[in-house]
């Protein structure tokens, strides 16, 4: 009697659906990526970077409930979109995959965050 081995490939270089069976049958899906946005070069992944997050979390943090506005984002990122991103055009289609990504940094960002670490977040004026 012999053992078989089948070579699978690896969640996080599967190319095609963004759902993955891992061999137990269970699906996860796979968080999209800064390289998953709807921006066509790299200037314009320099700026989601330099001026739309920042834009993002200084709304986020001029509510009053900053960790609680997962409901109301969605109407923000286009307004943010449409100002840092004029050339731009978000889909309705591509909007889900932005707010994935945002959130999915964010949370990225909430392990990382160090209580002793203050951040100021500044707007330029010429960004904004």
């Amino acid at each position: 009697m012999g053992v078989e081995f089948v070579k699978t490939p690896s969640p996080s270089t599967h190319m095609g659906n963004s759902n993955t069976n891992n061999g137990r049958g269970r699906t996860r899906k796979l968080n999209p990526a800064q390289k998953d946005l709807p921006l066509p070069s790299l200037e314009h992944h320099l700026k989601w970077g330099k001026a739309f997050l920042p834009q993002l979390y200084a709304w986020a943090g001029s509510l009053g409930d900053p960790f609680g506005v997962n409901g109301k984002m969605a109407n923000e990122v286009g307004i943010i979109w449409m100002r840092v991103f004029p050339d731009v055009v978000l889909e309705d289609a591509d909007k889900p995959v932005v707010i994935r990504v945002v959130r999915a940094l964010s949370r990225t960002l909430v392990v990382r965050y160090n209580p002793g670490l203050h951040l100021e977040w500044k707007i330029s004026p010429q960004l904004a």
